[in-house]
């Protein structure tokens, strides 16, 4: 029993909590390996003795579970967390799979691989709520990530966000419209960088699947490779089995391409899909003011939040939102690098005479998205500009219920831009409104 007794004290320390002779060795070998594969210092014997287990058994599970959901972007410490203990395994590996990021034929090859032979790999799937395909790193994504999607649709019946980013080829399988059947909790699709041959493809995928579909975004160098004359679109046939437009709430167009943003525009309003958004994103360039006023007109009192966003070109012009009667939130882009201080005046002054929703709470003005592009010389110039106009718009009625006012700087602000932008907008400086973020 002795003999048992000194095997015990050998293995896992004595029982008053200190350490033996053989654990100290094994302990100071285990340190200098770490040490000698990464740039962390020795670290003293010390530090590393256990808790003793009375202390450990009043730390709560529900602890150790916060900190691990801190590491939910990073793979590898969720790797690790996993390897810890059962207790933390559940946990980890659900974190693990709730968001699958694949950028490469690798990826994906082994990932199937996994899924036909370990049944644990497809219980896990099956909580997944995030997946994105990106082929931006690979020179021909081919067939290769359309068909991840054929293959992973099916086993992840919780997904609720998907974004396809240049890993789509054209013409697509008729394969992918059948996976497309599988996202039917999908509430928010991006599509970054997607080439499709004509708008009736772009139809197809949003009849395919999706019927709680909230969110839809085109990003990037969205197109369309067919410049052919559109199609007039049936909106009871769109509405078949495919997204429900009176639950399509927001709508975001970030797309470089000039020449998709009307049609794309023109196939939102002839499709419905239009009648319930609530949240707005777009691009604006002078070359689709018509069509986007027009698109907003339509909208009317159903939109809450609208958000311009940086234009790509040299031409900018902000939208008339007169008609959207029931605005909480709007974000307007004031940074142009085309427009001087005078014409930026005269912008802003335009852009908030066209306001007339009595509910707008919040207001950030979004000065510039690149430091160099928003010099002090161009904030000096307010000083020339007659500020009378825009001050009589920001006193007017309309306004009253305004919360706060966000100004969205360049990251090197500095005194002076601070000072010539609350001058520019003394009316709601006075009130207290201002707030430079």
């Amino acid at each position: 029993m002795t003999h048992a007794r000194h095997e015990t004290e050998s293995k896992s320390g004595r029982r008053d909590g200190s350490i033996t002779s053989h654990s100290k060795t094994r302990r100071k070998q285990l340190v200098r390996r770490w040490s000698s594969h990464s740039s962390v210092q020795w670290i003293p014997e010390t530090e590393l003795q256990p808790l003793p287990p009375t202390l450990a058994d009043r730390v709560p599970a529900e602890l150790h579970f916060e900190v691990i959901n801190r590491l939910s972007c990073d793979t590898h410490s969720l790797q690790s967390c996993a390897m810890v203990s059962r207790a933390w395994y559940p946990h980890s590996i659900g974190l693990l799979y709730r968001r699958i990021y694949i950028d490469g034929l690798t990826k994906f090859s082994s990932m199937a691989v996994c899924v036909f032979k370990h049944e644990r790999v497809r219980i896990s799937l099956a909580d997944t709520a995030e997946l994105n395909l990106d082929g931006a790193c690979m020179s021909d994504p081919g067939r290769g990530l359309e068909s991840a999607l054929v293959v992973l649709a099916s086993l992840m019946p919780s997904l609720q966000k998907l974004t396809l980013c240049e890993c789509l080829p054209c013409p697509l399988h008729k394969s992918f419209y059948t996976a497309l059947r599988a996202c039917k909790s999908v509430t928010d699709l991006t599509l970054c960088g997607i080439a499709l041959e004509d708008h009736r493809v772009l139809l197809r995928v949003l009849q395919c699947g999706f019927p709680q579909l909230r969110r839809v975004a085109f990003e990037g160098n969205f197109r369309i490779t067919h410049s052919g004359p559109r199609q007039s679109v049936s909106p009871t046939r769109f509405l078949h089995g495919g997204a429900n437009p009176s639950q399509l709430k927001q709508l975001r167009i970030s797309i470089s391409g000039k020449s998709v943003v009307i049609p794309l525009i023109e196939l939102f309003t002839v499709s419905s899909l239009h009648t319930s958004l609530e949240t707005l994103e777009t691009r604006v360039a002078e070359e689709h003011v018509t069509a986007l006023n027009q698109f907003l007109q339509g909208l009317g009192p159903t939109l809450h939040r609208f958000r311009e966003l940086p234009s790509l070109n040299d031409h900018f012009a902000h939208l008339d939102l007169y008609h959207n009667t029931s605005l909480r939130s709007v974000v307007l882009y004031i940074g142009h690098h085309s427009l001087d201080g005078i014409d930026t005046v005269l912008q802003l002054t335009r852009a908030l005479s066209s306001l007339a929703s009595p509910h707008l709470t919040r207001i950030v003005l979004q000065c510039s998205d690149h430091p160099e592009s928003w010099k002090t010389a161009t904030v000096r110039s307010f000083g020339t500009a007659d500020l009378r106009p825009l001050h009589a718009v920001m006193a007017s009625p309309v306004f009253d219920d305004l919360d706060t006012v966000e100004v969205d700087v360049c990251r090197r602000k500095s005194q002076d831009v601070v000072t010539a932008l609350s001058n520019l907008l003394a009316p709601w400086a006075v009130r207290g409104l201002i707030r430079f973020v």
